[in-house]
Order: C-alpha cells, then structure tokens, then sequence
C-alpha cells in the first residue's frame, strides 16, 4: 500500500490546503498533487474529474469534495486499494456527479451556459452554411440570345432594310447623334427650327446636303423587316454591322471596360453575353431618323408636296416597325413613340390645311396608321427569356429543376443594380467596398434561408408572365389593369432577383392603351375626312360611312362602344366618355390636357369629362 500522511498531518494539511480564501484559486490537478493520496487514488481521481464537463470552480470544489471522502476511509483504516474499487467505475462516476453540479447550479449559470452552447451550435451551424453556399457555382447551360434572335435569323436579305441603311450609316456616323444640327432650335430640347423662324433657311440648307441619306431611309422603310440579330456583345458584330453601329470604337474597346477589368473567371464570366445586357445601338437611332422626317414634312408642306409627306409619314411608321421588331419591350416600346410621332404629324398638317391631302393620299394614310400592329409590336417574351437567362446565371442547378443562389449570382445582382460591388467593376477596393466584399461573403450564406430556391423563383416568373400576358392581351374595357406584382404577393427580399428585372406591367398597359386609343381616332378623322371631301359635309354618324372607307366604327378603348365624334368650328372632334362614362360633350376634366389623358385622371383622380382622341394637340415624341 502507497505510504500516506498521519492522520494529525492530514488535518493540518486539509485546513492549509481547504481553507474557503484558498479553495477556486488553486486548480483541481493541483489540489490533488498536494493532497498526498496515494497514486492509485489520484489516478482515479484524474480519470473521474477530466470526464466531468464543468466549471474550473466548480471541479476545484468537486476534488475537495473526493479528497476529503478518501481521507474519510483511510481514517476509519480503509486501504487506498478497497476505497478504490468501492469507488466503482469512474466513467458512471464522472457522469453522475457533472449530473449533480449542473442541476444545482442557479438558474443565471445555467442560462449562460445554455447560452454560450447555442452560440457554439450556431457558429457550427454557420460553417456549414457557409461551406455549402460557397461551393455553389452557376452554369450558364442555354444560349437564350439565339432565342431571342430566333424570328429573324432567317429572313431573306431581298426582305432587309439593314443592308439598305447601313452604308448611309456608316457614311454619315449616324450612330453618334445628330448628324444635321442646324436643323434643331437653339434652345434645345427637340424642337425643330420653325419656318419663319431665324436659322430655317440655313436649317434648309444644310437639310438638302443629306439627301442621299434619307433616300436610304426611304427605300428601306418599305422592307418588312430591319434584319440585324440583337447581340450581347459588340464584338460578335460583322466588320461591316459595327463599323456603321460603332464608328467612335474599335474592337478592342469593350462595351462595358470596367466589367472586363474586374472579371475574376467568375461573375465576370457570368456577365459576357448575358441577355440583360442586349445591345440595341439600332433602336433609338431609328426615332432620331423618325425625327428628321418630321422635319422634312415642314419642308414638303412649305414646297406644296403632299404626295412627299405622304411619304415621310409610311417611312416613319417603317421605323416604328423596324424599332419593335426585338422581342424585348424596350423596341416596342420605341416603336411606339415613333407611332405617336407619325400619329402627331398627320393631325398636324390636317388641322393646318383639312384640304392639303387628296382622297388617295387619305386612303394611303389611312393605309398606313391601320398598318401599324401596336398589340403585337408588345410582349413580354423577350422579358421572360431576360429572366430565364438571369436565373441560370445566379443559381445552381441541381439538375431537378431546383438550385440555391451562389456567392457569384450576389455579384451579377449587385451589378444590376448598379452598387459596384467588387469583382465586377474592376479598380482598387476602396475602405468602403473592402467592408461590402466581407460583409457580402459573411451575410450572403444567410441568404439560402431568405432568398428563394430556383424552382420557386421560376415557377414565380412563370406566373407573372402568364398574368402579363393575360392582361395585356384583355381589351382595356373589360376591367382594370391588374397590380400583378401586389397580386403574386412578390416579396420585396424572397424574390429581389425577379424585382430586378421584372417589366412594370402597369405602365406597359397605360401606354398600349393610350396609343391604340389615339390610332383609333386617327383612323376615324382620315375617315372623316374623306367622307368629307367626296359629299361636301359631314356624316352624322359613322354608319353613314362606307365600309370601304370605314370597315367599322372606331372604338372606345373604355367602354367597347365607337367612339363619339362630333364637328366644331367645321373640323371634326371625337371623344371617349372618359372614366365617368358619361357624355360631358368633348370636355376633359379641368387642367387635364388631352394628349395626357390617361397619366393625368390617373395621378389626379379627375374623372369629370371626356377623354379626347381626336385631336390631342399633342407631342408623341416624350
């Protein structure tokens, strides 16, 4: 048996060693060293207490509590060996008396330490997190801009008006502006220089000098189609296509330098040639040509050439479809401005001169504003692909229809929204985007329980465009224009990458309203008109008008019923009943001009009269 101290020795070690002052300030190893029990003991002892999951206090009064239960045998002749196997086994021990501690310990203690455990628990649960949304990577599978191009790459060159603008284009670099800027009144703005005004017979002048240009623009106008693919780069365009829609660049310069400089072979690469970033270097181009014709019909009305202005306007309704020839709403969308414009220029010149245009120039004009398709030249099938693209490159794919989003589809977010995020836009990180770079790395794996998975985001989309499209293909009089956003419950964070690229159906709808009710009335003035010339009065109602000048009635865009015209000052005025959907005789609400309709008893609330259709003294070209 191990040698131990006297019994007079031990008591005066155990009140040095476990005086209260002493006891926590010592550790239990080292309480257990200076008790002097044989080693068979503090080995057991060791074994028991380095089980125990506790407090440093509390395993320092644990030992003395086992320290003192041994002295306790050895006094009453015990061997160290028999306390030892009395002792039993130390892994039941060590479990019963952690038990023991925790259940006394107050309640402050226990819910700290429940505390500091849950903190331990999450801290595990986030790295986890953080392992698997940074292993994510998406996979651009689909080339959805060849979609997008589907409808015209194959379309016959003899049917293309490209190949007829483009010489003129690149001749005059057309794509920088404004090529003839006398022609624009000093005051800016888009006003032209007016006859008798100062600087319109240099305007005139320098007009004349680019004839060969809008012969071009003539001649190409009457093609059914412009017949350049939409590209998300500008490099993919032939020699000839970018020299004439990107005189100022070369090929090396990029179309957006700064997301070439920060790609990292990650966003980077998810940002070439994605579909929200198509190039449209055509469209707005073709309402500047639209602008010059509106021009040269001052010029024409000037010399006395109605058949030329009959011309200039069937050229700008050529541009309109030209522009909305991409499926995206965007080239719809000028395509209609350019309608308005045309719109704008035939009451124009009626109002000035009923007599200016003979009954085949009317029956081309009418011709022409009937030719403009305003429903098909808006849909939303262009933004759908948009999304679907913008999916694929912000999330995974687990090849199941599902996927979570990924530290990369952050970036392209952060892009879109023009926060210059790091990694995207090249340069030195400055304080401030080092702090976003660690805080978009840190909070992003939280966003796997904010943001929604793949499927859902898609079956979300889905629902949206198939209630667009329901919408805007429901006549304006059955019902108002659906909040579609409020209506699908898209939340602000769940669904932030479908909030960033979705149209806003609302004023699409308000604006294929508006112009369908202007082509209406337009339609029913020509028709007016050359009733007026063949008969030398006019018609009391629309069904005195033969079907082969007027197939049928003109319609109220708000209540389904023709719309109501009648003759002021010898000129016609035709009218909708306006929200109210009573006759108040062709008045508009008090303050709401004509032209702006719809926007104004919107915003304002005025329903109080007639919304005029014909004629708008309005400008189409906002």
């Amino acid at each position: 048996m191990s040698q131990v101290t006297t019994p007079e020795g031990r008591s005066k070690l155990s009140n040095t060693l476990f005086a209260k002052p002493l006891i926590g300030r010592l550790s239990w190893k080292k309480q257990l060293t200076l008790s002097g029990l044989p080693a068979e003991v503090q080995s057991i002892l060791t074994e028991v207490m380095s089980r125990c999951w506790l407090t440093r206090g509390e395993k320092a009064y644990v030992i003395e509590e086992l320290i003192a239960h041994f002295f306790d045998g050895m006094d009453r002749d015990v061997t160290a060996q028999q306390l030892v196997e009395d002792f039993g086994d130390p892994a039941v021990a060590a479990k019963l008396i952690q038990s023991s501690k925790r259940q006394n310990r107050p309640f402050w203690k226990k819910s700290l330490h429940a505390f500091g455990y849950g903190i331990i628990a999450l801290i595990v649960a986030y790295a986890g997190v953080w392992v698997f949304y940074h292993q994510g990577v998406p996979v651009v599978s689909t080339d959805y801009v060849v979609q997008l191009n589907s409808g015209i790459a194959d379309v016959a060159d003899s049917e293309k008006a490209w190949p007829i603008y483009r010489p003129m284009w690149t001749k005059y670099k057309f794509s920088e502006g404004e090529v003839i800027p006398e022609i624009w009144a000093k005051e800016g703005g888009t006003r032209f220089v007016r006859r008798g005004e100062p600087g319109w017979e240099a305007a005139k002048a320098a007009f004349y000098k680019h004839q060969d240009l809008m012969d071009s623009f003539r001649e190409g106008a009457k093609r059914p189609y412009f017949g350049i693919e939409l590209k998300a780069n500008q490099n993919e365009y032939s020699e000839e296509d970018f020299a004439a829609l990107f005189p100022n660049l070369t090929r090396g310069d990029s179309q957006d330098a700064g997301v070439e400089e920060g790609s990292d072979g990650g966003s980077g690469r998810l940002l070439d040639d994605w579909l929200v970033g198509i190039l449209l270097p055509h469209v707005q181009q073709l309402r500047n040509a639209a602008r010059l014709f509106a021009f040269d019909i001052q010029l024409a009305i000037e010399e006395g050439d109605s058949d030329r202005v009959v011309q200039d306007i069937e050229t700008m309704f050529g541009f309109a479809r030209h522009a909305a020839e991409g499926r995206v709403l965007v080239c719809g969308l000028v395509g209609y401005a350019i309608s308005g414009m045309a719109f704008s220029e035939i009451e124009s010149v009626i109002k000035e001169d009923p007599n200016f245009f003979n009954e085949q120039q009317l029956q081309k004009l009418q011709s022409a504003v009937r030719g403009a398709k305003l429903k098909d030249w808006i849909s939303y099938d262009g933004e759908a692909l948009i999304v679907s693209d913008l999916i694929q490159r912000i999330y995974t794919n687990d090849g199941q229809g599902d996927g979570h989003i990924t530290p990369q589809g952050f970036e392209v977010m952060s892009a879109l929204t023009g926060m210059g995020m790091p990694g995207i836009f090249g340069g030195e990180l400055s304080e401030k985007e080092n702090w976003e770079s660690f805080a978009e790395s840190v909070i992003g794996p939280l966003s796997l329980f904010a943001v929604a998975t793949r499927g859902e985001v898609e079956a979300k989309a889905d629902q949206f465009f198939e209630a667009a499209s329901a919408d805007l293909n429901r006549p304006m009089w059955v019902g108002k224009s659906k909040d579609i956003y409020k209506e699908l419950n898209l939340e602000k964070w769940k669904y932030a990458a479908l909030g960033l690229v979705l149209p806003a159906t609302e004023n699409i709808r308000k604006a294929m309203d508006r112009l369908i009710a202007r082509q209406e009335g337009v339609l029913g003035a020509i028709a007016l008109q050359r009733f007026y010339l063949a008969n030398g009065a006019w018609p009391n109602s629309w069904d005195e008008i033969p079907k082969s000048t007027l197939p049928r009635s003109p319609v109220d865009q708000l209540t389904g019923e023709p719309l109501i015209f009648k003759i002021v000052d010898q000129s016609p005025l035709i009218y909708s009943l306006g929200y109210d959907l009573d006759d108040d005789g062709g008045v508009t609400p008090e303050g709401v001009k004509p032209a702006a309709y719809l926007p104004n008893v919107q915003n304002d609330g005025k329903s109080d009269g007639d919304w005029i259709v014909w004629p708008t003294n309005g400008d189409e070209d906002q």
